[in-house]
């Protein structure tokens, strides 16, 4: 499946022209639900057809924000792409912006498991990535609660390899990852804190 190729790589070129090679956008959703939506419609939409995708990467990411509660979000998150040692990394920061302690199950956060988060990764001439079926599950309910003080940040990395199906990466290439983190706190995760969103370059090694 394929998307507008020319609006992707005018966004390609803005990122690398703004100096933000290698970070992310850092959009960081804390809004009601409409303003959600707004965000990740901007986003997508510029290299979007007018028909619905077809992709599952891709409706799976729109049935995730759309399930979100109108909450506004006690965290701040940014994510940042980077290829290392052979592999897609998305780095994570997750910073408790609210005057409360907030628990997270260790699978809960970003990089806690295989999908603690949803995203979708984009070529510049407009192709959806294929992804990989996750064969494990690393959830585990006797992990302890993280807790994260108000000020306090966490850091941390998902490995893209999780989901991403490897073998079609194209090498030396720019690609957008679009990503959704559904933010749960509490005893497993059973407080619904909304939804944050973001949008990363990556240029993958030759």
């Amino acid at each position: 499946m394929r998307v507008g190729s020319a609006s992707a790589k005018t966004i390609m070129r803005s990122l690398r022209r703004s100096g933000r090679v290698g970070r992310s956008l850092n959009f960081v959703v804390r809004h009601p639900m409409w303003l959600r939506c707004a965000f990740i419609l901007s986003a997508v939409a510029p290299f979007a057809a007018a028909a619905a995708w077809p992709d599952p990467n891709v409706s799976y990411l729109f049935s995730t924000l759309k399930s979100t509660s109108k909450a506004v979000l006690p965290v701040s998150v940014s994510g940042v792409a980077e290829a290392s040692g052979g592999e897609l990394l998305l780095k994570f920061h997750v910073t408790n912006i609210s005057s409360e302690p907030l628990s997270f199950g260790a699978w809960e956060l970003p990089w806690g498991h295989p999908n603690s988060i949803s995203y979708i990764a984009l070529t510049t001439d407009g192709k959806v990535l294929p992804n990989a079926p996750v064969l494990y599950d690393l959830c585990c309910d006797t992990i302890a609660n993280i807790v994260i003080t108000p000020g306090m940040t966490l850091n941390g990395t998902y490995y893209l390899k999780r989901h991403l199906d490897e073998k079609p990466i194209p090498r030396d290439a720019d690609l957008l990852i679009v990503w959704a983190w559904h933010v749960r706190t509490g005893d497993r995760g059973k407080v619904d804190r909304g939804i944050a969103t973001g949008v990363a370059w990556l240029h993958t090694p030759d």
